[in-house]
């Protein structure tokens, strides 16, 4: 890493070490996951409080560190307020930050990544179904890094799903030749499908009942269990 760097970036958490600072990790466009300390952030009239603001989009300025970069600068492009002001919100997005901080590495840049992560937490402050925005987002950030295939075709032996026997697998969904335990509904598939290719104003339009979203919900979740080792806290 540079001695110097200005960057867009996405707060995914922060940890208080002390009084006033607090340890950051931080989500850039080019240098990937970035762990930085922040000095003085708690303090009421210090430069770097916009920090305290949890899932904002910002334009951040490190300095090198002896063991992590220090936090020298911030901007805030989107401060989020309105997912702070709604609970579900709030947890749909800092279950896909969480997702994000869990499955990519240090110094790792994934520009595709960060901006679905960007543009899912601008349709949280609007949506009306966070969860379906949660589902979305993960389903694009999960096929993004490579841990989900083509929800089209079968996870276990490639060949395309046709038919209304589809299946859910710990990597995706698979066809009646290779059947496991949880049955899909080709409706719900179709489903799945949209949402990993469908543009964010498109997510209103969908028709989806409450069951539906509570199954598909609880499967993609396990779907991040088996890729990361651990549910998301955020979601518990």
């Amino acid at each position: 890493m540079p001695k110097f760097l200005r960057n867009p970036a996405i707060l995914l958490h922060a940890r208080k070490i002390s009084e006033a600072d607090l340890n950051v990790v931080l989500f850039t466009v080019n240098y990937g996951k970035i762990d930085a300390k922040a000095r003085g952030v708690r303090r009421p009239r210090a430069k770097l409080r916009s920090l305290n603001s949890p899932l904002a989009s910002i334009i951040i300025e490190l300095a090198e560190g002896k063991k992590i970069p220090t936090v020298t600068g911030v901007k805030i492009k989107n401060a989020h307020h309105a997912l702070a002001d709604n609970l579900e919100k709030m947890r749909a997005g800092m279950a896909l930050c969480e997702l994000v901080e869990k499955i990519t590495k240090p110094n790792d840049p994934h520009p595709a990544v960060f901006q679905i992560l960007e543009k899912k937490l601008d349709t949280l402050e609007k949506s009306q179904s966070p969860r379906l925005v949660f589902l979305s987002g993960g389903l694009q950030i999960l096929q993004s890094l490579g841990f989900l295939g083509s929800i089209q075709n079968c996870a276990n032996c490639g060949n395309k799903i046709t038919g209304s026997q589809i299946y859910f697998a710990p990597n995706g969904l698979t066809c009646a030749k290779c059947e496991t335990l949880t049955a899909c509904s080709l409706e719900t598939a179709k489903i799945l499908l949209f949402l990993t290719k469908c543009h964010e104003s498109d997510l209103a339009k969908i028709q989806i009942t409450e069951k539906q979203i509570n199954f598909m919900s609880t499967e993609v979740q396990n779907w991040i269990t088996e890729i990361t080792g651990k549910k998301l806290k955020s979601l518990n």
